[in-house]
């Protein structure tokens, strides 16, 4: 019997970067290889502060291996936080 992994959640991504806006092709390109769904995506840039906040409202299946998703996306550009949660 072969079993099928159809349990899926929403997941709220939110991703603080500094120097002003990034390009975010390469999250999104890190989200499709990683079969995670970008359902909308939002940006807020501070110029006061420098830096720009990324949100991403995702669909996430169960068995996701949360480690090595999260250290890919703080490599891609100066990360500043990281957060992952279940509501916005």
């Amino acid at each position: 019997e072969r079993r099928i992994n159809l349990v899926r959640e929403t997941k709220f991504l939110r991703i603080v970067v500094s120097g002003g806006m990034p390009d975010v092709v390469p999250y999104k390109q890190l989200l499709k290889r990683h079969h995670i769904h970008l359902m909308d995506e939002f940006a807020d840039v501070d110029y006061r502060q420098n830096t720009a906040t990324l949100s991403f409202v995702i669909l996430l299946r169960d068995q996701c291996d949360y480690r090595e998703f999260l250290d890919e996306i703080a490599a891609i550009n100066n990360t500043l936080s990281i957060s992952l949660s279940n509501e916005q």
